[in-house]
């Protein structure tokens, strides 16, 4: 199992030395070694968020963004680490370079003779993009062109890079299973234990301030996006309507969506001034009386979904663990949201690789219990990026998947 969120620091109770050290490996891993990690990137369709039965492909031998069928390798692509992120601080985060799965070109934006050339390359040159996320909707970016600065979008019914306003969905880009990745600070810690080996205590150390740091980051991240939203929902007299974020309604944000064509768009209009928020509440219960180390060391990140998409999402640290077989199990964890919209579901997932265990979930709106999945001490739910770490937990569930959807019946 590795991390799948990470800009991670060094920092706290490590040496001079052992920075210096660390520095100096990652120096050498860029110059030498970079293109090993590669394998580590994931393949992901590219699916616009407003035409949103539209993905980029290149099946015509061109590449566009038109209705893809789910088997087309000319719409699969790998995010590949750009082989300059090491010298961009913070963008080296989101900068990679986009290869086809089919051709194994890349994705390039030029300028020749004073023209703009969008085109499929058989080199890197000019193949570096910014994948940045659409603040307050996960899932979201926008692509932009690190040479050129101009984004991808389909606004005039084709596929464009040009300049963009900041409302415009059509350059919206929907990658299902893509999480930024911090490649170089992998490396590092790759590094350091192969330089220091003998160190392992040090090590340890220092893997666990890079979880730390890991999980603050992505809480900041998702507490900003709350801000945001709250601040927009006290603000709903002057905020401007907008289209939800799955764009095809409740159904497809619970995963039981099985239409081929795209549904109406659904439009969340914000409440009169005044309007008075609802309390939801998420009951987490992750004990289970015949089972051990049940919670995760992760943060925990509870989305609330209504009728017309994600109301919003709470991040909260992680559980801990619950007392030992047989021996009496701790209370639920409590997440709260205030928000204007009908929730009627959540969704949990974990950052982080350390699986947790769901026995049962119950949502309250204003203290009344609205939906209900599970029972105490009965079968449950693994959650987690590794499939397989349900072995602990098989007598009780059979899989893991990175994230579950709970909306059962209240009674």
């Amino acid at each position: 199992m590795r991390a799948i969120l990470g800009f991670a620091r060094l920092e706290g109770g490590i040496d001079m030395s052992r920075s210096l050290l660390v520095a100096c490996a990652v120096a050498l891993w860029a110059a030498a070694s970079f293109p090993a990690h590669a394998q580590d990137a994931p393949v992901v369709r590219i699916e616009n968020g407003w035409q949103t039965n539209q993905a980029l492909n290149i099946e015509k031998g061109v590449i566009e963004s038109t209705p893809a069928g789910p088997g087309w390798l000319s719409a699969q692509w790998e995010l590949l680490p750009s082989k300059l992120a090491l010298q961009f601080g913070k963008d080296g985060l989101r900068r990679r370079t986009i290869r086809n799965v089919w051709t194994k070109q890349y994705l390039s934006f030029a300028t020749a003779f004073g023209a703009a050339i969008f085109k499929m390359s058989p080199d890197e040159a000019y193949s570096d993009w910014l994948i940045e996320p659409v603040a307050g909707y996960p899932g979201y970016f926008r692509i932009q062109s690190v040479f050129l600065g101009n984004y991808l979008h389909v606004e005039r019914g084709k596929l464009e890079v040009g300049p963009i306003q900041p409302n415009w969905q059509s350059a919206w880009w929907k990658i299902p299973g893509y999480v930024p990745v911090d490649y170089t600070a992998a490396a590092a810690a790759e590094m350091a234990r192969s330089v220091a080996e003998s160190r392992a205590r040090q090590a340890a150390e220092a893997e666990a301030a890079q979880r730390r740091a890991n999980n603050d980051q992505a809480q900041a991240h998702y507490q900003a996006q709350q801000q945001a939203q709250a601040e927009a929902d006290l603000n709903a007299a002057e905020a401007p309507q907008y289209q939800a974020s799955s764009g095809r309604g409740f159904g497809v944000l619970l995963g039981s969506g099985g239409s081929t064509q795209p549904a109406p768009q659904t439009v969340r209009v914000p409440p009169p001034p005044g309007t008075p928020a609802n309390t939801y509440r998420a009951a987490i219960d992750f004990c289970h009386s015949d089972l051990s180390d049940t919670g995760t060391a992760n943060m925990i990140i509870v989305e609330f979904l209504g009728l017309d998409g994600l109301a919003g999402t709470q991040v909260v640290p992680g559980s801990g663990s619950c007392s030992a077989f047989g021996a009496p199990v701790s209370s639920d964890l409590q997440v709260e949201f205030k928000t204007y919209f009908d929730v009627r579901a959540v969704r949990i997932s974990i950052v982080g690789d350390d699986a947790f265990f769901v026995d049962q979930v119950q949502l309250f709106k204003d203290g009344t219990r609205i939906a209900w999945d599970g029972r105490t001490n009965g079968g449950g739910w693994c959650i987690s990026t590794d499939p397989g770490d349900y072995a602990p937990w098989s007598g009780t569930t059979s899989s893991c998947a990175a994230n579950y959807t709970f909306n059962g019946p209240a009674n």
